[in-house]
């Protein structure tokens, strides 16, 4: 029993691993069953790879594929990188691309399969052009030619933004020079009497779209117009107002081109045009102007497919004039002159251009004329009243002289002279100014005793060219004032100032004496208030004391010296003056005194070689010696 129920155990667990084995073996049977199902991918090339306009169907692209079950985005418009409006469609191992595209431009497209085995694109490439930009050749164009030579022309095509342009030529004669340049030369379009002689055509194309054209004509007409009357008729100069002075102008049109007419621009006043139809077909111009002034004109034609015009000038002279002087100066004599002008018209020059003191200038200013201006300058070494009067020359009739007035004033007017000079205290003396311009009624006299820092309020004699000083014991400056060009601006001048003096002359006839009257030019001695006292020879002694006054003066000069007796004293008061011109001064002293220099209150000059004595008696001590000038600027 027991060895039955191990037999039986045993027979379980064999049975129990051969299921094991047997469950194992159908699961992998099942396995290679299922992977042998799944067939490998794959797609053929493009049926075809379409260039199409924009807008226009395609023909079907068709892709044979294997093992796949279907494709992404299957009938979706613009999917995978197809163009918009086109689409991809998968069955029985088919993918079909179809559609419009409504969008330009090179499409690389990419349709992933899906289903059998492997990752698998069908790929191929749609070009779609856009419509080419619209062709727009110009307008048509004329050329008016005068002569009978081929012209050239400019294209004026449109630039195309879409697709390339080409010019031909499909009627006529002509040379495109750049046939894919919108604004192309062309030449060698001949001459007639009108109709198109070329016609061109603007060509736009951009690949698989059609084409857009447009057509310009160029007409060359042969057009002219030309002087008909006598030689340079058409460049006249004449005078203003002059009856039948212009010569009558004539132009001739060419007849064929249809002119029915011409105009005329420009012309001065009082002068016309007249038009001659018909056979003629011309137009005169002629008259009397009657306005200066240079007028160039334009004539042109009217009429007729073709417009021509010619130019003239006709320069109409005015009479002779100059404007006014622009300033009347009045200026001091080598003084220079501000220029003065006078505008001028009708005038080519003048008399005596550049000659110094001609025309009535004066000497040292001269006249130029250039470019419509008198021009008036320079220097003028002569004082008075110029008028002058400057001759134009000119073409035509009118004012003869270019007039005005320069007054040039003297910095100085006359000279002072006297019937004797110097003059001793108390005498006459009597001046006279002469070589003077001016009237005499214009004369005043002036004195001074500082050089004219200050006028002295008794000015002694007026509208007179002579005058007599009455006796006085000081030295004046005189002068005097003149209105030497009345009506101008030079207003008063001065004649040079005359030094009138009054003078004591040191002699020394008789002595050394100062207190000697025969020792003295004036016969009396000075005394520091009547009049100058002048040294210049000898060597006074001054034995008296002395002071010299305000405005008076005690010179030394020459040879002249001065000697001051002992116990004498020398004093200059305010505004008084010495000057010992470095001669030699010396201060005597003795037993009794020493000279002295007192109070200088005005002015000490020229002190440079002054000897001070001092007497010293006889007998041994020591002794202190002080300066005989009571001041320390000495």
């Amino acid at each position: 029993m027991t060895s039955t129920l191990n037999y039986l155990k045993s027979r379980k667990k064999l049975f129990k691993n051969e299921f094991l084995k047997l469950n194992f073996l159908a699961l992998l049977l099942g396995y290679f069953t299922f992977q042998t199902a799944q067939a490998q991918n794959t797609v053929g090339p493009a049926s075809s790879s379409p260039n199409v306009c924009i807008n226009t169907a395609i023909t079907n692209i068709t892709h044979t594929t294997t093992g796949a079950t279907g494709i992404s985005n299957s009938g979706v418009f613009g999917a995978n990188g197809l163009p918009a409006g086109v689409r991809a469609q998968f069955s029985s191992n088919t993918i079909t691309i179809s559609g419009t595209p409504s969008a330009s431009g090179i499409f690389g497209y990419s349709i992933p399969l899906t289903g059998g085995s492997g990752s698998v694109n069908a790929t191929g490439t749609i070009t779609v052009a856009a419509l080419p930009t619209t062709a727009n050749a110009g307008t048509d164009q004329n050329f008016c030619n005068n002569t009978a030579t081929a012209a050239s022309f400019t294209l004026a095509g449109n630039t195309p933004t879409v697709g390339t342009g080409a010019w031909t030529v499909v009627g006529g004669t002509a040379t495109i020079t750049t046939p894919t340049s919108n604004t192309s030369q062309v030449t060698g379009v001949p001459t007639s009497t009108g109709g198109p002689l070329a016609t061109l055509r603007w060509t736009i194309s951009n690949g698989a779209c059609p084409a857009s054209t447009d057509d310009v004509i160029l007409d060359n007409i042969h057009n002219f117009v030309g002087i008909n009357s006598a030689a340079n008729t058409d460049n006249q100069s004449v005078c203003i107002n002059i009856p039948n002075a212009l010569g009558t102008i004539q132009y001739q049109f060419s007849s064929f081109t249809g002119v029915t007419n011409a105009n005329v621009t420009g012309l001065p006043t009082g002068v016309n045009k007249s038009w001659n139809g018909g056979v003629n077909y011309s137009l005169n111009i002629s008259g009397t102007p009657s306005v200066a002034g240079t007028f160039p004109y334009t004539v042109t034609s009217t009429g007729g497919k073709c417009s021509i015009s010619a130019n003239g000038t006709i320069t109409v002279l005015p009479n002779r004039a100059a404007g006014s002087a622009s300033s009347t100066p009045s200026l001091n004599i080598n003084t220079a002159l501000t220029p003065i002008t006078h505008t001028t018209t009708g005038v080519t020059g003048i008399s005596n251009s550049g000659v110094s003191g001609a025309n009535g200038l004066p000497a040292g200013v001269s006249a130029t004329w250039a470019s419509n201006t008198i021009t008036i300058s320079g220097t003028p070494t002569a004082s008075g009243t110029f008028a002058y009067s400057i001759p134009l020359n000119g073409n035509c009739g009118g004012a003869s002289n270019a007039t005005g007035t320069i007054y040039v004033c003297p910095t100085t007017n006359g000279t002072i002279t006297a019937n004797v000079s110097p003059i001793c205290p108390n005498a006459n003396q009597t001046l006279t100014i002469s070589g003077y311009t001016g009237n005499t009624s214009s004369i005043i006299w002036q004195n001074s005793f500082d050089d004219f820092a200050t006028i002295n309020s008794s000015s002694f004699a007026t509208n007179t060219s002579t005058t007599t000083r009455t006796g006085s014991a000081r030295s004046w400056y005189v002068r005097v004032q003149t209105i030497p060009i009345p009506g101008s601006s030079c207003g008063v001048v001065y004649s040079p100032v005359f030094f009138s003096e009054v003078v004591n002359t040191w002699t020394g006839n008789t002595s050394n004496s100062w207190k000697g009257t025969t020792n003295w030019s004036c016969g009396e001695v000075p005394i520091g208030t009547n009049g100058d006292i002048a040294i210049s020879n000898g060597s006074p002694i001054l034995d008296d004391n002395l002071t010299i006054a305000v405005n008076r003066k005690l010179v030394l000069s020459g040879t002249g010296t001065l000697n001051i007796e002992a116990g004498k004293t020398l004093t200059i008061s305010s505004g008084g003056t010495v000057d010992f011109g470095g001669k030699l001064v010396t201060l005597k002293s003795n037993a009794t005194g020493t000279a002295s220099i007192g109070t200088i209150a005005g002015s000490l000059i020229n002190a440079t070689n002054v000897t001070v004595e001092r007497y010293i008696p006889r007998r041994r001590a020591f002794r202190f010696l002080s300066s005989p000038v009571n001041t320390s600027n000495f």
